[in-house]
């Protein structure tokens, strides 16, 4: 993917278009009951889309699971890895079934042996609480454990300890940290920890520390502290440490927005060649752009993982389908200096927990009920302002087209962030939480009990299948249209808007939507208006043909407009949007092309309210703001506020008398139940023009 459409002014232009399609995926799909929504927006600036290369060949791991192994019969499963010929698992649960029917009560780790699959009775550490990461010794000689515990084999360890392949505490090693551990690698000497904690062995280390893997002895030169939270409430932890091969570069995946007070949002890689480290150059600002976005208003990356070869990572989070930073997995060169974009953001549409990458294939897991289809449209299909996600059966069919059914599982081409074909299935309640790719297979963690409709606990394991020779993607080009009449600013009654529309294979038709710039909405193809745009469909002269003209004569009272068209081919590829504004004679010209700004005074950010309180703001404009419109939104449900105070996943506004002026303040009242809400609000001037919405996350006391 060329970073020419995801540089911040044209990737800001892109998110402002609507990727709308119509056709449906078949059989696989046929049990929703899809209501059609029309859904275009308006586009600044033209995006040329250029094809990816597909891949040829890769290997994918087997969809069926391995039946033959222990299982994890309560809780999560959230590491896994293979060491001194086991595969050892670890998480959150109490008991484990060996293959024999017995059932152990054997509390949040225990190893199965790599080869046979048989339960290793010789490795049954005593860890008093969850764990969240497991990383071998450089010399593969000892294990070290990271989570939540505090009591290890009977002896005190808080969060971190080091396990011999009998799984007994290595006495020696002493880390303590003051929180959470969800990261930890081995590499140069040094064992790096990350997490929630604010101190290691009673020094102060913000999230992120260095110890001896002899002693757990501090190491001083490294200080490393993130700072400024851009996660749940403002706080902020390490996700997910990962190093690249040749042991230069730590990859430090966080929801803060420094490291070491150098700005860092999201991501941050370090050079560790040296005990005190440094922060490398490389830098993005896409979380800390987009991460507001998210429906909860806040950055919540869950996992990261380099390639074999080193040259790139991957990164995921959740986040209620707010993309490009939120249930999406985002390919990022290692390579690079500061203002990074992707190579590619692949959207899932609903939150993303887990990575892994092979040699072939991108791994992900999580909640997702599907994947971009190979010939979905780049960066990502699909409204980047609408949350769809899997149950928003209502709306789905804006991007069906788009899309291929995953069940919580999926594996992503590298080069094009698009689905391959392998969907081994799951019914995992939260997440599928874990993945990690050993030689020869995939091992999957979970909160469920089935892989591909096959009973496998909380832990499987997907041994390597045959290559997989992908098919060649269908047409992807997009068509080409313009618009020849009328000019900027015509008038004419009835107004009659034409043009001509092109593509390489055929084209199917021609589609628009009508602004009115009065302030009366979107205009309806019944003639009447509303607050949700309405698809006009336009007959091409010759369809199927790789050219042709269209003509449209809308039925439109006096005044003035701001059309949107786009065409679209026979795969379903559409063209940019081509826009003009015009006047219907009766109605008076407007040449005031100048958005009017809008802000949200109260509530402040996170603040908490009680259950009656106001929304307060003021807007401004060059000529006359005459509307105010608001939308809320259950941050707990994802629902919207509506007219008559319940909630439901369709979004609705709500208008705020204000008197009409360049410069208004505007207050509203009402009342909601305890939670956490975003308000959206939007000024509107007499043109027509909206504002940019602005938004803030606040909270209703109990």
């Amino acid at each position: 993917m060329s970073a020419q459409y995801l540089s911040s002014s044209l990737f800001a232009a892109f998110t402002r278009q609507r990727n709308v399609r119509n056709a449906l995926i078949g059989n696989a799909l046929a049990a929703f009951a899809l209501v059609a929504f029309a859904l275009i927006v308006t586009a600044v600036a033209s995006t040329i889309w250029t094809p990816q290369p597909v891949q040829a060949q890769g290997v994918l791991v087997d969809e069926t699971p391995r039946t033959d192994l222990p299982q994890v019969l309560d809780g999560t499963v959230w590491e896994m890895v293979e060491w001194n010929n086991m595969v050892v698992v670890a998480g959150e649960f109490d008991q484990v079934r060996d293959r024999n029917g017995t059932v152990h009560q054997q509390a949040n780790i225990f190893a199965y042996d790599a080869a046979t699959g048989a339960f290793r009775s010789d490795f049954r550490p005593a860890v008093d609480g969850r764990i969240r990461e497991l990383a071998p010794s450089e010399d593969k000689s000892s294990l070290f454990i990271g989570g939540a515990f505090k009591v290890v084999e009977g002896q005190p360890r808080e969060r971190v300890a080091k396990l011999s392949p009998s799984g007994n505490l290595v006495p020696a090693f002493v880390a303590n940290a003051t929180a959470e551990v969800n990261g930890l690698v081995a590499a140069n000497g040094r064992l790096y920890v990350g997490g929630t904690f604010l101190k290691v062995n009673g020094v102060s280390r913000s999230k992120l520390a260095a110890v001896d893997p002899t002693s757990g002895a501090l190491i001083g030169r490294f200080d490393m502290p993130l700072s400024v939270g851009i996660g749940a409430n403002g706080q902020f932890s390490v996700k997910e440490l990962d190093v690249t091969p040749d042991l230069t570069t730590l990859l430090v995946v966080h929801t803060a927005t420094y490291v070491q007070g150098q700005e860092r949002a999201g991501v941050a890689l370090l050079d560790i060649t040296t005990d005190a480290g440094a922060v490398r150059p490389w830098q993005t600002n896409l979380y800390h752009d987009f991460y507001s976005r998210c429906a909860d208003g806040f950055l919540a990356l869950r996992d990261g993982d380099i390639s074999p070869d080193g040259s790139y990572f991957v990164v995921v989070g959740k986040g209620h389908d707010g993309p490009p930073v939120c249930d999406t997995a985002i390919k990022w060169p290692i390579a690079g200096g500061a203002g990074m974009q992707p190579d590619w953001i692949s959207r899932h549409f609903d939150s993303v927990y887990s990575v892994a990458i092979s040699n072939d294939v991108v791994y992900t897991g999580g909640h997702f009920r599907y994947q971009e289809a190979p010939w979905s449209p780049n960066p990502y299909p699909g409204d980047p302002d609408f949350s769809y996600e899997l149950n928003l059966q209502s709306h789905l069919d804006q991007v069906i087209g788009d899309l291929v059914q995953r069940g919580q599982l999926g594996a992503l081409d590298p080069a094009t962030g698009k689905s391959l074909d392998w969907n081994p299935g799951n019914n995992a309640q939260e997440c599928v939480c874990a993945l990690e790719v050993i030689d020869g297979g995939l091992l999957v963690g979970q909160d469920s009990t089935k892989v591909n409709g096959l009973e496998v606990g909380r832990h499987a394991r997907l041994d390597g299948g045959p290559p997989l020779v992908l098919a060649p993607s269908p047409d992807r080009v997009p068509p080409s249209l313009t618009i020849s009449s009328p000019a900027p600013g015509d008038a004419a009654s009835p107004m009659t808007i034409s043009g001509t529309a092109t593509d390489n294979e055929g084209l199917r038709k021609v589609f628009a939507t009508i602004r009115s710039r009065n302030g009366l909405g979107w205009a309806r193809t019944d003639g009447t208006f509303g607050n949700n745009r309405q698809r006009h469909p336009i007959n091409v002269s010759q369809p199927g043909s790789t050219s042709g003209s269209w003509s449209y004569t809308p039925n439109l009272p006096p005044g003035d407009y701001r059309i949107y068209v786009w065409s679209q081919d026979l795969e379903k590829n559409r063209s940019t949007i081509e826009k003009v504004h015009f006047t219907v004679a009766g109605g008076t010209a407007n040449t005031n092309n100048a958005t009017p700004t809008v802000k949200i005074t109260r509530p402040k950010a996170s603040q908490r309210v009680s259950q009656v309180f106001a929304v307060k703001g003021t807007g401004a404009d060059n000529s006359r703001v005459v509307a105010t419109e608001l939308a809320f939104r259950d941050l707990d449900t994802g629902n919207w506020l509506q007219p008559d105070f319940s909630f439901q996943q369709n979004r609705a506004g709500f208008n705020v008398p204000i008197a009409a002026g360049p410069s208004v303040s505007w207050s509203y009242t009402l009342q909601l139940p305890p939670g956490r809400y975003r308000v959206n609000a939007i000024a509107i001037d007499n043109q027509g023009n909206r504002s940019v919405a602005d938004r803030v996350v606040f909270e209703v006391a109990s």
